[in-house]
């Protein structure tokens, strides 16, 4: 899929279409920022140069690139929407730092500020809400396979693999590379 991408830019920015808009050169470097980081065309596109630190490596994204994104969210999408967005951003940037791999999580403090304001904000108050551990993931999986089986497939999909219900809905058999267990979410 991914070299189908590049090589459908790589086509477009010839020049020789006689459709759609005349190429400027950035569809490329978009279309190889989503592929690297599986980020969102939005997100993409709200990208500055100053917020993405080159000199390092891996190339950091800064917390006033998620400032900035939550901003442009805000005035487009529910405050759910956000939330749902969010959760896993924060969530995988905390199994980074427990790894070692940053030292803070950029995007914590960031995702508060957009819950709400009758949420408090004060430390962990957001984590009450969270499942303690697997095993209460995998009793609220159980009820919900009573109603279904499907339901209770979904809910350990979306827990498991950090994503959202319609990314869930969206898998396919071919989807799943069984042998590296690797989920690809195409749509």
């Amino acid at each position: 899929m991914p070299a189908r991408a590049r090589a459908a830019v790589r086509h477009w920015e010839t020049g020789l279409n006689e459709t759609g808009p005349r190429p400027d050169g950035q569809l490329g470097a978009v279309i190889e920022v989503m592929l690297g980081t599986s980020a969102r065309i939005g997100e993409v596109l709200t990208l500055r140069r100053c917020d993405i630190d080159l000199t390092s490596a891996p190339t950091k994204i800064t917390a006033g690139m998620i400032d900035r994104a939550i901003d442009a969210w805000e005035a487009e999408h529910s405050a759910s929407t956000i939330k749902n967005s969010i959760a896993p951003l924060v969530r995988v940037l905390d199994e980074a730092v427990r790894d070692d791999i940053i030292s803070i999580n950029p995007a914590k403090h960031r995702a508060r500020r957009n819950l709400g304001k009758h949420v408090p904000h004060t430390t962990g108050a957001l984590r009450r809400y969270a499942l303690p551990d697997l095993s209460t993931l995998q009793k609220l999986a159980t009820a919900c396979g009573k109603v279904h089986q499907s339901h209770s497939d979904h809910v350990m999909l979306a827990a498991l693999l950090a994503a959202r219900g319609s990314e869930v809905a969206g898998l396919r058999a071919g989807d799943i590379d069984w042998g590296n267990r690797i989920a690809w979410i195409r749509r």
